[in-house]
């Protein structure tokens, strides 16, 4: 029995068929900008999720204290990152096995004498009225400005910022200078910071 109805009829499946598709095929173009949108979204908070308020992080005062005061534009751009975004990135760049460079030892590259050219004397150009970094320094991070960097104080505790801001406001960072680390990222060259008024400079495992 051949019908002329929608479902007895061929021509008309085949025309069903291919209007669903049809239907499919804008649906899926329509909904394209929307995805792009969630994955940029989707982005947008791990990285949002990466940091900490600079105004609930516990050495907040380094950066605003009435002695040397940040100003508003750069202390926008010093990023906090979480203590779990810290640890990776420690982890990744620094130790997978010492908490803090008091405990470095035998794997971990800073450990190693070789990986370090020369000792840097930092305390003097602090105490100095003026804001510049000390030659050595300056000379040894040929950063460009936008260059992320991260000032490492232990695993748990990490700042990123950029080396245009660092270089501006290098002493805030160094209120506290027992051990902490500069790197950055895609770049070698690291500064160890001591609290006897010198640093070593060198290279890290890339």
């Amino acid at each position: 029995m051949t019908g002329s109805g929608l479902l007895g009829s061929d021509p008309c499946r085949r025309r069903e068929r291919r209007l669903v598709i049809f239907l499919i095929n804008r649906l899926v173009l329509a909904s394209k900008p929307y995805l792009r949108y969630i994955s940029r979204s989707h982005f947008i908070l791990n990285q949002i999720m990466h940091y900490i308020d600079i105004n609930t992080y516990t050495r907040k005062w380094i950066f605003t204290h009435a002695s040397m005061p940040v100003p508003a534009e750069d202390l926008a751009q010093i990023q906090p990152l979480t203590q779990a975004r810290s640890a990776t990135l420690w982890r990744e760049f620094i130790s997978s096995q010492s908490p803090d460079s008091d405990h470095f030892g035998k794997g971990d590259w800073a450990a190693e004498d070789k990986n370090w050219t020369e000792t840097v004397e930092w305390q003097a150009a602090w105490d100095d009225d003026e804001p510049a970094l000390p030659e050595a320094l300056a000379d040894f991070l040929d950063w460009e400005d936008n260059t992320p960097v991260y000032f490492c104080y232990e695993k748990y505790n990490l700042i990123e910022t950029t080396w245009a801001v660092f270089k501006r406001n290098w002493k805030n960072f160094l209120f506290f200078d027992d051990g902490p680390l500069l790197i950055a990222r895609k770049k070698t060259q690291a500064v160890w910071f001591h609290s006897n008024g010198t640093c070593k400079i060198g290279h890290r495992n890339a």
